[in-house]
């Protein structure tokens, strides 16, 4: 008759795995120690874009659009998210318009500071910009297709002009045009109302209806000079 030997099988398997563990140990052991480092690691996600500087913002925002239109919608988009309408950080001194600092740790901007943001941005895509100063309010241009665009991220403001496609730019805004979409209603010349109201002295330069009250503040994108202060 045979016998089922299985436990002594089974110490002898036992026996053998605890010799491997411990010469594996011994020779882990035995190693020189080796130091593992990891540089300029990055985690970025799909939900937002990769802040991590400027060349990544733009890849991250605007690379799966092929046309200007696109890309600066996609940004407008990004911009609007990344932001309130609150008082602008300040460092150093000066309002912060770097846009990777800004929208990394803080993302408080007025009108002028995310302007200067989307000036800095567009200029890094080799866009030619503007930065308007006027009523009271300042907002950037960026041209592309032989035209300048006006997006205002600090009031979420954009226009277009008839063909309710193409985004106008200052110098639209401040014509009076009765677009048939409108039925033809105006209430131009912006940003005066349809009755004027600026006052006396006011005048339009390039597009932008200013005082001259004040001289010597310089309305950048306007004429030197000038004192943006006309009502809206």
């Amino acid at each position: 008759m045979r016998k089922l030997v299985t436990v002594p099988r089974m110490l002898n398997s036992r026996r053998a795995f605890a010799v491997a563990i411990s010469t594996s140990l011994l020779a882990a052991a035995a190693a020189p120690f080796t130091r593992g480092d990891v540089y300029n690691l990055k985690v970025v996600t799909d939900a937002n874009p990769d802040y991590s500087d400027l060349d990544s913002l733009v890849h991250s925002a605007t690379s799966n659009w092929e046309t200007d239109k696109d890309k600066m919608w996609a940004m407008f988009y990004w911009n609007h998210i990344a932001r309130r309408q609150t008082e602008p950080m300040s460092l150093h001194g000066k309002a912060e318009t770097d846009p990777i600092r800004q929208f990394n740790d803080y993302g408080y901007t007025m009108c002028s500071t995310i302007s200067g943001i989307n000036c800095m941005i567009w200029q890094h895509m080799d866009y030619p910009v503007k930065y308007w100063d006027i009523a009271v309010h300042t907002v950037p241009e960026v041209k592309y297709g032989d035209k300048w665009h006006m997006y205002d991220n600090s009031l979420s403001n954009i226009y277009t002009l008839c063909d309710g496609k193409t985004i106008a730019g200052v110098e639209d805004i401040g014509k009076t045009l009765g677009c048939a979409a409108s039925e033809g209603a105006v209430a131009g010349p912006w940003p005066c109302g349809a009755g004027g109201g600026c006052g006396a002295g006011a005048r339009e330069v390039e597009g932008a209806v200013v005082t001259g009250a004040e001289a010597g503040v310089d309305c950048i994108g306007t004429e030197a000079g000038a004192d943006c202060t006309a009502s809206r």
